[in-house]
């Protein structure tokens, strides 16, 4: 039993490892002061663990379950990108939004509901291929992971940035 569990974990981190690889060798976002690379490797790097230790996916289950996640990722990815390419196409700044020419303003709002329509989609295939892949308990328990890691992800963030939190507060 050990030894499946062990042979279960490398496997795990070995596609997890793969993933990092292939999105480690993905071109940067253009001036995004914000992002951070080695950040965003550190912060998959805890998602994927914490999901492997809290999901106890089988050896069968994990062969499935994480190439369906990993190309998810990807797709998200690529559409949060062309959603912040459209609005930092226009250089959007607060104070630069009410000075938008109407057909302006309604070419982003067409984009945002192109990106939503986009999203509920490519959410619902990846429903669709999670239930395939898993039994219908474990499919629950990982999207209540993924919410439980949010939460731990904020908290992380408000705990390592306390100028922040002050900011907010005010």
């Amino acid at each position: 039993m050990y030894m499946k569990k062990l042979v279960t974990l490398l496997f795990v981190i070995a596609l997890a490892f793969s993933s990092l690889m292939v999105n480690a060798q993905e071109p940067d976002e253009q001036g995004d002061r914000y992002f951070n690379k080695e950040r965003q490797e550190a912060m998959e790097a805890k998602k994927v663990s914490f999901i492997t230790e809290k999901m106890e996916l089988t050896p069968e289950e994990a062969a499935t379950f994480w190439p369906i996640y990993n190309d998810h990722e990807k797709e998200r990815r690529q559409l949060n990108s062309s959603m912040h390419d459209l609005i930092r196409a226009k250089h959007l700044k607060k104070d630069d939004i009410l000075k938008l020419s109407d057909a302006e303003a309604q070419k982003i709002i067409d984009g945002f509901k192109k990106f939503n329509k986009d999203q509920y989609e490519l959410d619902a295939a990846f429903l669709e291929k999670l239930q395939i892949a898993l039994p219908p308990q474990k499919v629950i328990k990982f999207f209540e992971l993924e919410r439980t890691f949010k939460r731990f992800l904020l908290n992380e963030i408000r705990k390592n940035n306390p100028e922040r939190r002050r900011k907010n507060r005010q």
